[in-house]
């Protein structure tokens, strides 16, 4: 089996374990420009408090990549994969507790997995919960698919004097739209849109010579360009 495989089927934890994860599992794409800084929820649902200790396994992870956990108790120094015996987190009865995971990157494109897993005893048997954490993490002038079926939708096209641009994100986030002509000189700026999520707007093209135009749809993790034929 695959390291991949083995952290994910590590991943048993009790029925009732009383201190879980929110999240089930998470995804991160972004860039070597936008390092991750991963958000993550504890749950207490006991009715007494509970300590926890926690230990970051790295199945799958580049040994250029560094990694700083920071928990209800302390941030620890960066590749500190387990939590100090001495130092538990108390998470209260009924509260929720945030702690964040940040990923240093060095400028080193890859794909990775991390699994967290917390237990209630410091000699770390007893395991409570565990969260499996996906990294993608592209160069900057990569386009990672933040799409909804991958597409910008331009019509008419072919047109003459005024097109409608549709688009839609997987996320909200802030993008720049503007068409540039087959030189890549930019012939028009759409303008700026502040966290979007979808995008529906009238284009007039009526003063472009006859050609070949591109309108260019940029985001932090990059530019996702569609051909536009003006006659």
């Amino acid at each position: 089996e695959s390291d991949f495989e083995n952290a994910i089927a590590s991943c048993v934890v009790p029925e009732d374990p009383g201190v879980y994860f929110v999240e089930d599992e998470i995804t991160v794409n972004t860039t070597i420009s936008d390092d991750p800084l991963v958000e993550l929820h504890l749950n207490n649902t006991a009715n007494t408090n509970i300590n926890v200790y926690w230990e970051l396994e790295k199945p799958d992870f580049n040994h250029s990549w560094e990694s700083q956990v920071c928990d209800n108790f302390t941030c620890y120094s960066v590749n500190i994969d387990k939590s100090s015996e001495k130092h538990p987190n108390t998470i209260n009865a009924g509260d929720t507790s945030l702690w964040t995971i940040h990923v240093y990157s060095h400028d080193i494109p890859d794909t990775g997995l991390v699994v967290l897993k917390i237990y209630d005893d410091k000699n770390f048997t007893n395991l409570l919960d565990s969260l499996p954490i996906t990294l993608n993490i592209a160069k900057p002038n990569a386009t990672i698919d933040i799409f909804t079926n991958d597409a910008i939708d331009i019509y008419p096209n072919p047109a003459s004097d005024m097109i409608k641009v549709k688009f839609t994100l997987k996320k909200a986030m802030n993008t720049e739209v503007f068409i540039t002509d087959n030189l890549g000189r930019v012939v028009k700026k759409v303008g700026m849109q502040n966290n979007i999520l979808d995008y529906s707007g009238n284009v007039d093209i009526s003063d472009f010579e006859k050609g070949i135009y591109f309108l260019n749809v940029k985001t932090k993790y990059g530019t996702r360009t569609k051909k536009i034929v003006k006659f």
